[in-house]
């Protein structure tokens, strides 16, 4: 079944054929036949996919210090905001989960510490100031994990 199938009424469903090199499948949705097509692998393809997949990958993860200290240290960001970029300021400070951490993940780590360094005062403003309890808990929580890791004295 081909679109122009589905366009002149034809509601029945076929069996997948292959048509040069394309497999031609049809499926109900919504009471309608929607023909769509699936191309065939190409092996050579799928690996220089992945290569730009992990070069994507490595760019965010260098760029991830920078967006986390924008955020953090925006003016309007909101309370919610501030204590979500630090939780994964966080995540980077303690490096990847199951592998081995490269020099990137260690600057990366570097970089977060001197970031959860810079917005101690705006978790000492949300922890002494914030209407939610939820909020002045959680700025509380992280302010005693920066002063335990990073060696400062108590807040």
């Amino acid at each position: 079944m081909t679109a122009n199938d589905v366009n002149r009424g034809a509601r029945e469903l076929e069996a997948p054929r292959l048509v040069a090199g394309v497999c031609r499948r049809s499926r109900k949705t919504l009471g309608q036949a929607v023909a769509f097509r699936v191309p065939k692998l190409d092996l050579v393809m799928s690996v220089s996919v992945d290569e730009e997949c992990l070069k994507f990958l490595r760019g965010s993860l260098e760029a991830m210090p920078v967006v986390i200290r924008c955020s953090l240290l925006k003016p309007k960001a909101s309370a919610s905001d501030r204590l979500k970029w630090t939780g994964l300021a966080f995540r980077l400070v303690h490096g990847p989960a199951g592998r081995t951490a490269t020099d990137m993940d260690r600057t990366n780590a570097r970089e977060a510490a001197d970031i959860l360094k810079e917005v101690v005062p705006q978790l000492e403003k949300i922890r002494n100031g914030h209407s939610s309890a939820r909020l002045r808990h959680k700025a509380d929580h992280y302010l005693r994990r920066i002063a335990t890791e990073t060696g400062q004295t108590s807040p």
